[in-house]
């Protein structure tokens, strides 16, 4: 059991949420307010990222298999205009994250 304040977690869990932290971060940095939206894209990149210490990623070692990559979307393909904006809004904030993650 942990707390906010008082961690007694093992020492995987603590590196695990400082890296969901910095993913975390490299979303809102202009909007701090909003991190709550990017928590999922957050916890994908951390499960498809590769690990120094098993050579796997997190969901290879849960399923596996390789994780599937997030296919590119084309802004006009559906005709619904409500999928159309979300679809290219997580395009063009996966794009960013990318551009952010390799600069640091």
């Amino acid at each position: 059991m942990s707390t906010t304040y008082h961690p007694q977690s093992d020492g995987q869990t603590k590196v695990m949420n400082q890296v969901l932290e910095q993913y975390l971060r490299s979303f809102i940095h202009e909007q701090p307010t909003t991190w709550y939206r990017y928590l999922t894209l957050a916890e994908w990149c951390y499960i498809i990222s590769l690990h120094s210490s098993s050579g796997l990623t997190p969901f290879e070692v849960i399923y596996g298999k390789p994780p599937p990559a997030l296919p590119h979307y084309l802004q006009g393909v559906s005709s619904n205009e409500v999928v159309d904006s979300l679809m290219s809004s997580r395009q063009e904030i996966h794009q960013k994250l990318q551009r952010r993650l390799h600069k640091a």
